[in-house]
This record gives C-alpha cells, structure tokens and sequence, in this order.
C-alpha cells in the first residue's frame, strides 16, 4: 500500500521540493511496532505467526486470539485486541486498537477484514501514518483490492500535529489503480490556518513512476518594473524521453507573457528548448521575447557534440525582465555549436561560434575553429607535444576578415619524486594568416614563428608530526623571443588578468594573434599546513616574475603577487589574493573572502574586491537564526566606485515542524546606468507536498549572494 499512497504526495500537480527549510518533524508519529521473532518460510510459501495473551483454535481451523495479539506475515505486522484467523482462508479479522505496518506505512483504525493471500480487504475509521516521510492523514475507509486498486473515502493528509494541523489536504474521494498507474480524486481542498488555498472539483495524478500532465502550484511575485506578476505552470508528459512545462506569467505593468520549456532524452543525447514570448509589453508598445536552446550527445566512441543558441528580440530584453545585474548586463549572447572527440592521446574540437550582440561591438566569429592537442603522456620521461588551431575568422563590418593556422609542435622531458620535480620544454610556434579585404599595402598572407623555451623546477620539504608543514620553492625560466606585430591582425588576443598561476604560464595573451616577449624568470614559494589525517588547514604563497633583458623605462620586475586560504576548521573558510605593486607602494588588486558557517546552519560571507581605477566593491550575505524557528536573511552589495549599493536584500524565515515561509524585500540595479527595480517576494512552503510563490527568486538570491 506504500506504493500506492506515496505517488499521490508526489503527483506534477501538488509537487514542488519545500526548499531549503528542515524536514517535517511534527509530534504524534507512533511508536515502532514491537519486533516478533522472524517466521522460517516453509516450502510452499511464508508462514503465518500470531503471538496473544490468549488463544483458541476451533474446528474448521479458525483461531480466536484476545489481549496483545500479534501476527506476522511476509514483511507485514499486525496488532488488535481480539483477531480471528482463518487457516483455511487466510482471512483475518480484527478489532480494537488495530494496527497494520508494512514498509514504511502505519495504519491504525477499529475494524479490519483482510486476506492475506490476496492482499484483499479493508480498515474502517482508519489513520495513516507515511514514517519516512512524516506524512499523517485519515480517512473513513481505506480498501485494497489486491494489488491493482487502492480507495480512501473521505480522506486527509498533512505533516503537522494530526490534532491540529496548521495545514491540510483533503478529498471526498481517492481511487489509485496500479495498472495505469494513475490516480484520481474528488473534490480537493488545500487549507492553510483554517483557510482555503486551493480547491480542485477533480484531480488526475500519477500513481507510479510515470510523470503525469497537470497543473503545478502557481507562484506570484511583486515588482516595480513589472508589477504584480502570477505564474501557473502547466506539465505536459509528452511521452517517456520528453515533457514540456507551459507557463502564462502575467505581469500587471507589461502584459500576459507565454513561457515554455520542452526538454528530450535520447540513448545518447538530451536538451531543451526554451522561450517566453510576450505579443505587446504595455511599457514598450513591442513584442518582446527570447528562445534558447541546449542540446549534448555522446557517442561511445570518444565523439560528442554540443549546441548552445540564445537570442531576444531586442537589446532591453534582458535588462527588462532578468533578475540579477550580470544577466542584464550582458552585452552579448554566444551562439556555439561543437563536435568533439577524445582518446588516450588525442583531443579534437571542431566549433562555430557567433555572437548576438546587445550592446557595443560586436567580436569575430569563428566559422569554423578546428583544435587539435595532443594529451599529456602520464609519469616521468619524454614527451611529445602538439596544440594546433585552424580558425576562420568572419564579421559583418569589421576588416580584414581571413583565416589563421596556428601550430606548436614541442618536447618536454618530466622528472618528479615526492620531494621535486623539474621539466625541461621547447616548442616551436608557428603561425600564418591568410587575409581578405586588407588595407593597401597589407601583406594578405603574414606569418610568424619563434621557438618558446621554458624550465620548470621546483621542491618540497616537510616538517612535523601532529601538524605537518611544507615549503615549497618553484623557479621557472622562459623564454620567448621577440617578433615585430605591429603588421599582423588581431582578432582574438587580449591581455590575460595578471594571477600568480600566470607568473609561471609561456603566453600572457589569449588567442595567437599577439605573443608577448620573454627572458624571464617566475618564482614563487608556498607553504601549507596539514594536520594528521591529510586535510589542508591552511596555505600561503608569494610570487614574482624577474626580467633578464629590459627596455629602457621597463621594470625589471614583475608586481609581486601574494595568496592565502585557511579552513582552521569547518566552519571558517578564509581567502585574499593581491597583487602589490612595488613602484607606487600600492596593491593593484587584491580580492578578500570570508565565510562562516556555524554547525546550526547559520551562514555569513563577506568579500571585497577591488582592481585600481577599474572596479572596487564589497558584498555581504547572512543566514542567522534568531530563535529556534526564525531566520534572518540578508544581502547587500555595494559598488564603492560608483558610491551606490548594487543590490539589497532583506527578509526572514519561519520555519515550524510541518511549513516555514520566507518574506524578502529587494532593490538591485538593472542596468550599467543604474536602473533600480524593488520587490516583495513570498514562498510558503507545505514540508511535504509543496511550495507556493516566489521560490525560483529566492533561492537563486540565496545560492547566489548568501550561500555561494
């Protein structure tokens, strides 16, 4: 009978996960039933064993038992005062103080009639109790027809104190046939506090593992920029490897906006499409809209492919209707599609990529990129290396547009032990561009080649016992000889974000375009604690790169870049980078981070940021508790640059034994000229059946600004 109930506090239609809230945990589950001594199965099937205060066995084969009765059969309990059992039959009657347990199903009621062959019979004035979920309910009759049907009559269901629930659902009706593996019931009511919240004259759900069409919960949501808005999803099971959910949102200030998700599951491959379209925004006086897809498929072979597609239909889109200040102020949408394919030794990527510009320049497409690398040989010893890139490069109004082939066959010899290593690595660079619509006097087919030599060495020695320290020392030489560029395109190549990682890396620019020059030498010294079962405590590193041959005017040395992280334990988690410029005895950058995290669940993140003249802002997140069943959360980020706040948040959450709900008020900035849209959201969450309002909201502000 567990099977059959657990569907209906499942079904599409009443089924949203409650969030982050604790599990149900409401008083008045029963107590677990006494264990009986396991009955050896016989040769025709389990036996029957019956334990009672007293027992008579009349002609016929019929038992009467009276006072404590207890009988056990194939994984079933059952308990009253007084039971008859027929051998015969395998009928079982019982009365008063009746309880059957199977799996994780409690029933209680007055009167019982089962066949215990068949799994037939009946329990009138029945209560029912779901141990793994804390679900509870009654109902005034449950039959079971053997393994196909289940019926409630006049039935409830909560997580809550059954002798006052603050919550709960009930039916006139509930049939679930196992067959179809569907259920429907009759006259729904969802009440909350006494109050109705939802009624439904007739519910159709799943009685089984198999998804099922309906209505989901609706959510609702408060904004200046769109108003009062109101979702109602709907989910369709369009057929085993495929569903879509169809959702209207209408928005008081902009309109009734159509959105909709399909989703595929093949052998091989999965996706999803997705799209809202809105006919006229009533603030725009357009259609609005925007669709996506997402599609993977791996091949047994080593091969996959992939394919990701955005666009809107108009460069505000995003900054209209997204909800955080990354995503409404993108500036491009990328449009990629690849086929990859991976061996031992190998790796090969074929991709077109374009973009869909919202606001400024728009950047080369590659149509198409060709790569080949060859993997790195595992252990020590010699090994050959190759990274190759054929791309094409094309744009609407931009020139030259052409073609680049871009080749770095290389050796490399490894040496490690546990205590050092070293590496030895020459490659030779080479490459070529072929040109179209160059300017007058461009050569339409440049080149370039350099050999790119580097040595990397490094050791490790370690102290203590309890808490053991290392040192780790790391020198690198590279060397990478300087090319007149001033003639050559550039289409990709961008100067890297300095890091102490790059001090140690050949190419300080993306792309093959531009090589940067170098007679260097990186070195950098770590040390980091672990206590006695291995786990890192803490580290700390410092690193600067030496110039051999300078220009005049041009340091010598690099800025010097500095790391530290500690987890003393696992409630603090601790990080700083920067980067210190030793010419204007200033930090350049430096990005700061703490977190906190107490055993209780209480959660505190603070970070600062800050690169001279470009960026500098701070952010805080906090989930605290107050009491035992109140939570405070809270969220500001401020840009110290531009001297305003870029989102603020604030709110509480309650959470009792059987439903929490989470209050939050925002304001966040929607654009880079400093739009600022508010709003009030709200989600009341019923601890095992649903969630209702504005959930998709709030835990994407808590993973992303609080719990991150």
């Amino acid at each position: 009978m567990r099977k059959w109930l657990l569907p209906l506090l499942l079904c599409p239609a009443v089924a949203a996960a409650a969030g982050d809230f604790t599990p149900p945990s409401c008083a008045g589950a029963p107590p677990a039933p006494p264990r009986l001594q396991p009955a050896p199965a016989t040769g025709t099937g389990p036996r029957v064993l019956v334990e009672a205060d007293e027992a008579r066995v009349e002609r016929g084969g019929l038992g009467i038992y009276r006072g404590d009765v207890r009988l056990q059969y194939d994984g079933l309990w059952l308990g009253a005062d007084l039971l008859r059992y027929d051998d015969a039959t395998g009928r079982v009657e019982a009365e008063g103080g009746v309880r059957l347990v199977r799996g994780g199903l409690d029933l209680q009621g007055e009167r019982l009639h089962w066949l215990l062959q068949t799994g037939h019979g009946a329990l009138d004035k029945a209560r029912y109790f779901v141990t793994d979920r804390g679900g509870r309910g009654r109902a005034d009759r449950i039959a079971v027809e053997g393994r196909r049907l289940l019926k409630l009559e006049s039935a409830s269901y909560t997580t809550c104190d059954p002798a006052d629930p603050d919550w709960l659902l009930s039916a006139s009706r509930i049939t679930i046939d196992r067959d179809t593996q569907q259920g429907h019931a009759r006259n729904v009511v969802l009440k909350f506090k006494g109050l109705p919240l939802l009624y439904l004259p007739y519910l159709r759900f799943p009685a089984g593992n198999e998804r099922l069409s309906g209505f989901l919960f609706p959510s609702v949501g408060e904004s200046e920029r769109l108003g009062t808005e109101v979702r109602i999803p709907y989910y369709w099971n369009i057929a085993p490897d495929m569903d879509a959910t169809l959702t209207p949102r209408h928005m008081t200030r902009r309109g009734t906006m159509l959105e909709g998700e399909f989703r595929y599951l093949t052998p091989r491959s999965n996706g999803e499409i997705r799209g809202a379209w809105l006919p006229d925004d009533r603030v725009a006086r357009r259609e609005r809209g925007e669709l996506g897809w997402r599609h993977r498929t791996r091949w047994d072979n080593g091969w996959s492919a992939s394919l990701d597609l955005a666009t809107v239909t108009d460069p505000d889109y995003l900054q209209d209707f997204g909800s955080t200040l990354a995503s409404t102020s993108l500036t491009h949408l990328e449009q990629r599609g690849e086929v990859n394919w991976t061996s031992a030794r190998w790796t090969f990527t074929a991709r077109a990529q374009g973009y869909k510009t919202l606001t400024g320049t728009p950047p080369f497409q590659r149509l198409p990129q060709l790569v080949l690398s060859r993997t790195r040989d595992p252990g020590d010893g010699l090994h050959w290396l190759l990274d190759a890139e054929l791309v094409n490069f094309d744009h609407s109004s931009r020139t030259p547009t052409g073609t680049r082939l871009d080749l770095q066959p290389g050796v490399a010899w490894r040496w490690s032990r546990s205590w050092g290593h070293l590496e030895p690595r020459l490659v030779w660079r080479q490459t070529a561009w072929k040109l179209r619509d160059t300017a007058p006097g461009q050569d339409p087919e440049p080149s370039r080649g350099l050999p790119v030599f580097s040595l990397d060495g490094g050791l490790v020695f370690e102290r203590g016992t309890t808490v053991i320290q290392t040192l780790e020392p790391r020198l690198k030489y590279i060397h990478v000889p300087e090319r007149d560029q001033d003639d050559l395109p550039n289409f990709d190549s961008a100067p890297l974000t300095p890091t102490l990682d790059l001090l140690f890396a050949e190419y300080q620019f993306t792309g093959a375009d531009r090589v940067a020059a170098a007679n260097r030498v990186a070195a950098s010294v770590f040390t980091r604690w672990f206590d006695g079962r291995g786990r890192e405590l803490a580290a700390a590193g410092l690193g600067q790169s030496f110039d051999l041959e300078t220009r005049p005017g041009e340091p010598a040395t690099s800025n010097l870049f500095g790391e530290f992280s500690a987890r003393p334990d696992p409630r603090w988690d601790l990080s700083l980078r920067m980067e210190w410029d030793p010419r204007l005895s200033t930090a350049r950058q430096h990005n700061a981070r703490i977190r906190f995290q107490s055993r209780r669940g209480d959660v505190v993140n603070l970070r600062y940021r800050r690169v001279r003249g470009e960026l500098e802002n701070w952010d805080a997140g906090l989930l605290w508790k107050i009491s035992s069943r109140w939570q405070l959360l809270a969220l500001r980020q401020h840009d110290l640059l531009a001297g305003r706040d870029t989102d603020t948040a604030v709110g509480f959450q309650y959470d009792s034994c059987c439903w929490g709900v989470r209050v939050v008020w925002r304001e966040f900035v929607t654009d880079t000229t400093g739009t600022r849209d508010r709003g009030v959201y709200l989600e009341l969450a019923l601890k095992g059946l649903s969630s209702l309002g504005s959930r998709r909201q709030i835990s994407d502000l808590l993973e992303r600004g609080i719990l991150p």
